[in-house]
């Protein structure tokens, strides 16, 4: 859990923008609101205008009256626009992740905290997408997810950047709908990078569903360049393993073997040894 500081705001809108782009979306109790909770008239609204085409082509409303992670996925849905219908976003890659936090510090006010659509709300350290988009590419903050307080949801806070943050479902933030077809989602065909610190900056991340009782195993072992090095961490945030060597200590490859203690989602971060530049393909077996 990230915690910051409330900022209180209020958003009424008195006017419709023209043809779909004017989509009336009812928010009740989400006119005047902190984004750590708070309560406004059931007669504000918010209006889906001003739609932000994304480079990747799909549609994007960034809503700035808060709400419930819950209440931001109704709104969403109800909405209406030619082709696919809305949802809560979801982040393919790290350009889609850098692209929207760009498009959320210009608005106004600049800056808060954001639902997006990752969850585990159906099962506890399962992750799904609000599209049902397949397990990919993540971006967790340093020791996220943590499910502390009951955190089930996805969002981004400024102050920590484009890093995640998982957040309980029934605080208040503002929101990001995406328009477009489920795309297929990022696999770990990792990287090229420099000066990681063995993992602890600058790496790359991936997630990977695993079933308790399952071998899992994660090799750069004969696709690197370079001193690799790879973390694998729990659904709830804590580290299970790590290693840069393996497959006969072959120089700079990384190899981890473990027996799954729980059945959730993982992540895979990978990066170099040391301070050093690397690159790798990490193969997956499970």
């Amino acid at each position: 859990m990230y915690r910051s500081a409330s900022s209180v705001f209020c958003n009424t809108v008195r006017s419709l923008a023209a043809g779909w782009l004017g989509v009336l979306l009812l928010l009740g109790g989400a006119g005047c609101l902190s984004e750590v909770g708070g309560q406004g008239s059931e007669e504000d609204v918010t209006v889906m205008s001003n739609i932000v085409t994304g480079p990747n082509g799909h549609s994007y409303f960034f809503s700035t009256v808060p709400t419930t992670w819950s209440a931001a996925e109704h709104a969403c849905a109800v909405s209406t626009n030619p082709g696919f219908p809305y949802h809560i976003v979801s982040i393919r890659d790290a350009a889609e992740n850098a692209w929207v936090f760009q498009q959320e510090q210009m608005q106004m006010p600049p800056g808060g905290n954001w639902w997006l659509g990752y969850n585990d709300r159906g099962s506890e350290g399962t992750w799904v997408w609000d599209d049902h988009m397949g397990q990919g590419y993540v971006n967790w903050n340093n020791g996220e997810p943590n499910n502390q307080g009951d955190e089930d949801c996805l969002m981004h806070a400024s102050q920590i950047g484009g890093k995640w943050n998982d957040s309980n479902c029934n605080n208040q933030f503002r929101y990001v709908c995406e328009n477009g077809g489920v795309e297929t989602p990022l696999t770990p065909f990792w990287f090229q990078l420099s000066n990681t610190n063995n993992d602890t900056q600058n790496y790359a991340q991936f997630a990977v569903d695993l079933t308790f009782g399952h071998n899992a195993n994660f090799t750069t072992c004969g696709t690197n360049t370079g001193d690799t090095y790879m973390r694998v961490i729990r659904p709830n945030g804590s580290q299970i393993a790590e290693n840069n060597d393996g497959c006969g200590q072959a120089m700079g490859s990384s190899d981890i073997n473990f027996a799954v203690p729980q059945t959730g989602t993982y992540v895979l971060r990978g990066g170099c040894g040391g301070s050093s530049t690397c690159s790798g393909t990490p193969s997956i077996f499970k």
